[in-house]
């Protein structure tokens, strides 16, 4: 029977909860960490298996695209400014025709200083309209550019596609066996502590500090099937989930039979 202050008791049980679940996050950070191991690299593995040849052609094809591109928006900014500019100017042309018409139809002159920025507002719009028809031309050159660039590159791809198959089948197997590896190493730090609190609750169950090996054995049993759970298939894992209920179960029963055959002092009375 428990002994002591009912509050003691209180004390006791819940620095067990508090043991249990500290352990499970120091667990949880060496889990961690041996998780941090670097895995296979799937660019490494495509420039092993790869044909040079079409990664360089890759390579260039997308800086060319990229290049293009960047002159296609600068074509088009400055091709967007100069028809502002050509509006503008068209604008003051388009004033100063009226100021024409009027001066026309009542039979006076238009001043010198008017007729020059008329000529000068022609000149303008006309060189304005030369320059977007030029620019237009370019953008039109470098859109055909582009589309011959990017079926180049849809070829190039369809070459690398057919030489990926292989890559990423053995990328799949090698990051299997990282995790694996992992796994292995993670379970490799949980195993042989759940072993040691196994045996020390089978050694020292009677012992006062028996909280301290459940809080151990409680907090290293859950990280241990959160490992399996995360890295071994669906299938394996409910195998192992059941068998380790089965043994936990198999361990309580045998201890029950045991104390029914030759019970303690303790329990007798």
């Amino acid at each position: 029977a428990p002994n002591g202050p009912w509050f003691h008791r209180f004390l006791i049980g819940l620095f067990s909860v508090l043991l249990t679940i500290l352990l499970y996050w120091l667990l949880g950070f060496l889990v961690d960490d041996l998780g941090n191991l670097p895995g296979p690299s799937y660019q490494a593995l495509e420039r092993e298996l790869l044909d040079p040849e079409l990664l360089s052609t890759r390579n260039h094809l997308r800086d060319q695209i990229g290049e293009v591109e960047r002159s296609i928006a600068n074509e088009q900014t400055r091709q967007r400014l100069l028809r502002e500019s050509t509006s503008s100017s068209q604008t003051t042309l388009n004033q100063l025709l009226d100021i024409q018409r009027i001066s026309l139809e009542q039979n006076t002159d238009l001043p010198e200083e008017q007729q020059q920025a008329l000529v000068e507002s022609e000149r303008l719009f006309l060189e304005n309209q030369k320059k977007d028809q030029q620019l237009t031309d370019s953008i039109t050159q470098l859109n055909e550019r582009l589309s011959e660039l990017k079926e180049q590159q849809r070829l190039n791809e369809l070459a690398l596609q057919e030489q990926r198959q292989p890559v990423q089948e053995k990328f799949q197997q090698l990051t299997q066996d990282h995790r694996l590896r992992v796994a292995a190493w993670k379970l490799s730090l949980l195993v042989p502590l759940l072993l040691v609190a196994a045996a020390l609750f089978l050694v020292q169950r009677r012992s006062i500090y028996r909280p301290l090996i459940y809080a151990l054995g409680i907090a290293t049993l859950i990280k241990t099937f959160e490992v399996m759970h995360r890295y071994f298939p669906a299938r394996y894992f409910k195998y192992a989930l059941v068998a380790s209920a089965i043994a936990a179960v198999t361990i309580v029963l045998i201890y029950l039979l045991r104390s029914r055959a030759r019970p303690s002092r303790d329990t007798l009375f």
